[in-house]
């Protein structure tokens, strides 16, 4: 199926005053390959929804179950974040967002970072992985440590909330690796 033309979710047999916020999808897989991952393997080729549509998708939600808050359950928002937050800001409702991030370097610049939150952004899911730099580059994340420590600052400079994931023991990971990351987490938090 056309990933675009799936409607929106339908939350009518769910009990929602349960929830403080609705579930959303924007897109499915990932355009990354990362060692210790199989989201590519297992979704295939990233695809993603159009972001007006995803704007428009979000108000209508919240139109018909009073529900400003979105969870996004995509495995990464990135290759879309800056569309996304700018066409929220062109609607006449303002709608808040979750969503799990990669490290990259836009997210390392404050005024960035302040434009996605403006833009209803107010809870990042981090993937930072490790601390140390050589397991970095072994997981092929393409990221350095200085980057997801700008990233932190930049979203915590902007109040994005921010939950932070770590990997421990990957294949070819050292006590010494291990400690560069518990230092590195002593820094960020």
């Amino acid at each position: 199926a056309d990933f675009n033309s799936l409607d929106i979710p339908d939350y009518s047999d769910i009990d929602i005053s349960r929830y403080p916020y609705l579930g959303y999808c924007g897109s499915i897989s990932c355009p990354y390959q990362c060692s210790f991952c199989n989201v590519v393997s297992y979704f295939g080729k990233f695809r993603r929804k159009d972001v007006t549509r995803m704007a428009d998708d979000m108000q209508r939600l919240y139109r018909i179950y009073s529900r400003q808050v979105f969870y996004f359950s995509d495995n990464m928002v990135n290759p879309f974040i800056f569309e996304l937050a700018e066409e929220c800001l062109k609607r006449d409702k303002a709608v808040y967002w979750s969503a799990y991030l990669k490290v990259d370097t836009y997210g390392c610049e404050p005024a960035n970072t302040m434009r996605w939150r403006r833009g209803g952004f107010y809870h990042a899911r981090l993937g930072v992985d490790s601390g140390s730099q050589r397991v970095l580059d072994m997981m092929d994340k393409r990221i350095t440590q200085a980057q997801s420590k700008a990233m932190i600052m930049g979203l915590a400079h902007a109040g994005i909330k921010t939950t932070t994931y770590w990997l421990v023991g990957h294949p070819g990971e050292t006590e010494e690796d291990f400690q560069q990351t518990l230092d590195f987490l002593s820094e960020c938090k």
